[in-house]
């Protein structure tokens, strides 16, 4: 759902919706992922790579909730304006946290506290091009959070998989799959028809939208892995976004920002569309506004967490979906 948002101000956005984010996260694929990262290798630090790691919401989370003894943490990003705001907020989480903090290099920022080291790469780079250059398998857990409905999933795949170390795991939370409904209900056909017009725009950014709709991820990301023959076992579970507080008159100021940009997207994307009446479109939008302003808006959006391991050899394959 990222492409709802301008680019300008996503990091922004990104501040606003980490709440959002967490009590959408399925407890149970969290737990199949953190298992693999507490994995730890006794002889190196333990390698992870995030890829479109936003302002840093995931890697602070990891902290918070998980303790690694030596960790090695690649951030690849290509907005700059992204990174600038990871390193300030990972700092200034750091500090709060009680790491000694040292960010005198670039591209790197270390963090250390009670004999724990995490060492946190910094890259600028567009993913493919990063995962191209990547030397042979490296991570012990690879992870795209909201992000993999911005690619075609077949080639990217091969490409993710492939940077994991055998027994290696991947880790894809907040995968957008086929649901973004706006309430109350305006008008039941035309608010479906948004709905539909919305998601087909998705797709049609896409490089192949009959393989993979983009508006579909989640459910192709967890079909494409359970049919590889390098892919262990496959789990996912349901992941959903529901913002807003209809029942208590009021909603939470964050979630009613990131409502009015949720809309503000809607508006960019489908303004001028051949198949919806302009009228018609800019009422529906103003109650839409009115819903928010007045604390009776709700959005649900569906998404899927996907844990994936890589196959070792003699290892039989296992699926799970909930």
């Amino acid at each position: 759902m990222k492409d709802a948002v301008e680019a300008s101000g996503y990091a922004t956005f990104l501040l606003a919706k980490r709440p959002i984010d967490e009590r959408a996260l399925n407890e149970r694929i969290w737990a199949c992922a953190m298992r693999r990262l507490t994995e730890s290798p006794v002889d190196r630090p333990t390698r992870v790579l995030e890829l479109g790691a936003g302002v840093g919401g995931m890697l602070e989370r990891l902290l918070t909730r998980t303790t690694v003894r030596e960790l090695h943490y690649t951030v690849v990003e290509i907005e700059p304006a992204h990174l600038t705001a990871l390193r300030i907020q990972l700092c200034a989480f750091g500090e709060q946290e009680g790491y000694e903090v040292d960010d005198a290099a670039a591209d790197q920022i270390v963090l250390t506290r009670d004999g724990s080291r995490v060492e946190v790469v910094l890259t600028r780079a567009d993913v493919f091009s990063f995962l191209r250059q990547t030397s042979g398998a490296t991570y012990d857990l690879l992870i795209a959070q909201a992000f993999l409905d911005l690619f075609e999933i077949e080639p990217l795949m091969t490409l993710l998989v492939a940077a994991v170390i055998p027994g290696g795991g991947l880790y894809f939370p907040i995968t957008f799959d086929g649901i973004s409904s706006w309430l109350p209900v305006i008008d039941a056909a035309f608010d479906q028809r948004v709905e539909q017009l919305y998601h087909r725009s998705m797709d049609l950014r896409g490089a192949s939208i009959e393989q993979c709709p983009r508006s579909q991820t989640g459910r192709h990301v967890v079909y494409h892995l359970s049919q590889r023959p390098d892919i262990a076992t496959v789990d996912a579970g349901g992941a959903d976004w529901m913002v807003g507080t209809p029942s208590e008159g009021e909603l939470i100021a964050g979630e009613a920002a990131y409502l009015y940009a949720m809309l503000n997207g809607y508006e960019r994307e489908l303004t001028g569309h051949p198949e919806l009446d302009a009228e018609r479109w800019q009422t529906w939008l103003t109650l839409r506004r009115r819903s928010i302003a007045m604390g009776t808006a709700l959005f649900i959006a569906h998404h899927l967490d996907v844990f994936a391991r890589r196959q070792f050899s003699g290892i039989s394959r296992s699926r799970s979906i909930s």
